[in-house]
């Protein structure tokens, strides 16, 4: 038995994707081989704008509030206002640990990278206490 992929037409430009179809175990057949296949979906449209992001402050510290940061560059056109959206995921967490980064940055018209900081937050200093002998 055959099962298509019928690709729908959109105007997002994206790089190619992947559809994976993975077979599941059931008590009246056995999955032989790996029991996924996968069928690449090539984008039709044109590539004109591209983002990467990099760290240009790797390292933020809590001691003396370091900031770190993070570079957003596009190519293509800056002709006008991109916004761009991530996500942000770690072992520090947003509110205790720095201040959150949200979820988006907007690069202005004409202009091709953007600069997100990291801004350590402020911690409660503790108190020591001295135990007596």
């Amino acid at each position: 038995m055959t099962k298509t992929v019928t690709p729908l037409q959109d105007t997002l430009q994206e790089g190619n994707e992947t559809i994976t179809l993975t077979l599941t175990q059931h008590s009246t057949y056995a999955v032989s081989g790996t029991g996924s296949a996968t069928v690449v979906l090539s984008s039709d449209e044109a590539i004109t704008c591209t983002v990467t992001v990099t760290p240009i402050t790797p390292t933020a510290k809590e001691a003396g509030l370091v900031p770190g940061a993070f570079r957003f560059t596009r190519t293509g056109s800056t002709a006008s206002v991109l916004t761009v959206y991530f996500t942000v995921s770690g072992t520090a967490t947003a509110g205790s640990d720095y201040v959150s980064l949200g979820t988006s940055v907007t690069f202005p018209a004409g202009q091709s990278t953007v600069i997100k900081v990291v801004t350590p937050a402020r911690t409660p200093s503790r108190k020591r206490t001295k135990r007596s002998p």
